[in-house]
């Protein structure tokens, strides 16, 4: 008797399998996602379902990624071996057809972890549409609001092209377009939109970080060319966003409910890679692999170990890590300083200068406003070390031990006139704060530069070290402060400048040494800030907001970046290495 092996299981079929069974840790919409492949297989060629799963057609593109050699790093020079999720994804893609041969998928939305290898999966991707889609004419466009952003994407196809030796000589690689001369086809960053009424036809686009993309109208734009296309695909990919709104967020949510069978789209694949409600990303390793499929293999644990542990020790951090690391969809704006940890430094008036009376070192910190708004000018001293009481306190010490503990005294200064105004305008009791000397009223309706000149010329002379200055809108009151004799610094207001003092004021706060002399507008001050981000992971107050009222903050911060860079006096040691708290 003669039996016959039944037939393989595709790889893309395998994975979606191993989901199911649990054997692949998988977030729920990543579940979803495998359970409409398994279902779509077993209504292949029914009524009302005309599509089917060309295992063919798919491996020709799994194929193509041997080809591809990779150009950095430890792997540099090795052919790109696709992972199960992403053979899942390139073959939910390319292998579902329709009885015409064409795509069943039109586009197809990808969101993960940072680090999970979406940029390079998707330049190969973008290089198969490229030389190997049998599309006469192909163009290739990785699109992004900004020409820059769109730039990033290209580079990774670019550096791919470059690097394999079984796709460079048939192609033509400028700096700013990859050509395959053979179907006259291209490939080319865009990021604005094209002007007059012929825009691109694109064959395939692919946008990269739309999470980035403030601006739909260059994806709208390119979705309106593809109509004289036979198959055209868009193929976005992303890590979650900031906020409820904008196409990174509507795609998110659409494909989350093609998923769940609430909307129908067909021509929609959707690969949401995120937790499970009740997982606590920063407590439970075993749900990071739900947001990071490629954990264990293109990225590795320990790097998400090391941003696990920068979210728990840096509030500010916090967000990010969860957005970036953990999948999880942020708000756009968060609370930056733990307040309650903040409120932990506050002194009365009596016994902070007490605490204040024998310190040598004193700094300033200025954030002038213009015009009618709030100027804040905060002194700062450093102070001896206490010994710890407990081992946490210890380890609170050991991160902050070369600067000691730090005291601080806020000034306020509010232009006299409309001053009700601005009350009742903002909801803020600034009459009753002036009463309480918390606020200085200054002559006038504007800001009073001379008589806040005055002021801080009389601070130098009581013994403040240096004052810092943002320099933008400053020169003249700097220039005439230096003429005086004042120890006057400029403190620009970049990433490089400040990111430092703002992480060493978190840990600060955190470890209770920063003691700041009881003053309502700088605790209202600390409640409202929130700090920017930039991609190196540095940080800065944002105050880009002009509501949001931070400014004894950004005084604060001008004045760390002082005290972090004088070398100071002896018994003080002002060497900071940021230990583990």
């Amino acid at each position: 008797m003669t039996t016959t092996a039944p037939p393989a299981v595709h790889a893309a079929t395998q994975y979606a399998l191993d989901v199911q069974s649990g054997a692949v840790v998988a977030g729920p919409w990543v579940r979803l996602a495998a359970e409409r492949h398994l279902r779509d297989l077993d209504r292949q060629d029914t009524d009302g379902f005309p599509y089917i799963f060309d295992a063919e057609r798919a491996d020709k593109v799994i194929r193509f990624f041997r080809f591809v050699r990779f150009y950095e790093g430890p792997r540099a020079g090795e052919p790109f071996t696709l992972e199960p999720f992403q053979v899942f994804i390139v073959a939910s893609l390319f292998g579902w057809v329709r009885p015409d041969g064409r795509r069943r998928f039109t586009t197809g939305y990808v969101e993960q972890g940072k680090g999970n290898g979406k940029t390079p999966m998707a330049a190969v991707l973008g290089l198969y549409m490229l030389m190997a889609d049998g599309e006469a004419g192909a163009q290739v466009y990785n699109v992004a609001t900004k020409y820059d952003q769109a730039m990033l994407s290209f580079r990774a196809a670019h550096a791919f092209a470059e690097s394999s030796p079984e796709l460079s000589p048939r192609l033509i690689i400028d700096k700013t377009n990859i050509a395959h001369a053979k179907t006259n086809s291209f490939m080319r960053p865009i990021g604005n939109r094209v002007s007059g009424q012929s825009g691109p036809i694109p064959s395939c686009t692919i946008a990269d970080e739309i999470h980035e993309m403030k601006d739909p109208d260059v994806l709208n734009m390119q979705r309106r060319g593809t109509k004289s296309r036979w198959q055209a695909l868009t193929m976005e990919f992303t890590n979650a966003g900031e906020g409820e709104e904008g196409i990174a967020w509507e795609h998110h949510t659409k494909s989350i409910k093609v998923v769940q069978g609430v909307l129908e789209d067909e021509q929609w694949f959707g690969f949401v890679a995120g937790l499970d409600e009740g997982d606590n990303f920063f407590s439970d390793e075993s749900c990071w692999p739900k947001a990071n499929p490629g954990i264990g293999t293109i990225l590795p644990w320990e790097y998400v170990r090391a941003q696990v542990k920068e979210g728990l020790e840096i509030l500010s951090a916090r967000n990010n890590v969860l957005r970036l690391n953990g999948c999880v969809w942020t708000a756009t704006h968060t609370a930056w300083l733990d307040l309650e940890a903040f409120d932990r430094g506050r002194t009365d008036r009596a016994d902070f200068a007490a605490l204040v009376a024998d310190a040598t070192r004193a700094y300033g910190g200025v954030d002038l406003s213009e015009t009618i708004a709030m100027t804040a000018y905060v002194e700062g001293w450093r102070l001896p070390a206490v010994a710890a009481k407990s081992i946490d306190e210890e380890e609170d010490t050991e991160a902050v031990r070369g600067l000691g503990r730090v005291a601080v005294r806020a000034h306020f200064f509010l232009p006299e006139n409309g001053i009700l105004e601005r009350e009742q305008r903002d909801g803020v009791p600034y009459f009753a704060w002036s009463q309480e000397g918390h606020i200085t009223l200054t002559p006038g309706d504007v800001v009073d530069y001379e008589f806040i000149r005055k002021r801080l010329e009389d601070s130098a002379t009581d013994g403040i070290t240096q004052i810092g200055f943002d320099p933008w809108h400053a020169r003249d009151l700097i220039s005439r402060m230096e003429a005086g004799g004042s120890p006057v610094v400029e403190v620009p207001q970049s990433f490089t400048m400040l990111s430092d003092p703002c992480k060493q004021l978190e840990r600060l706060i955190a470890a209770g040494w920063l003691l700041w002399e009881d003053n309502p507008v700088l605790r209202w001050h600390a409640s409202n800030a929130v700090a920017k981000r930039d991609p190196n992971g540095n940080i800065k107050p944002d105050k880009s907001d002009p509501r949001a009222f931070i400014d004894g903050i950004s005084a604060l911060v001008t004045m760390l970046a002082l005290m972090l860079r004088d070398p100071g006096e002896e018994p003080y040691s002002f060497e900071i290495d940021y230990l583990d708290m």
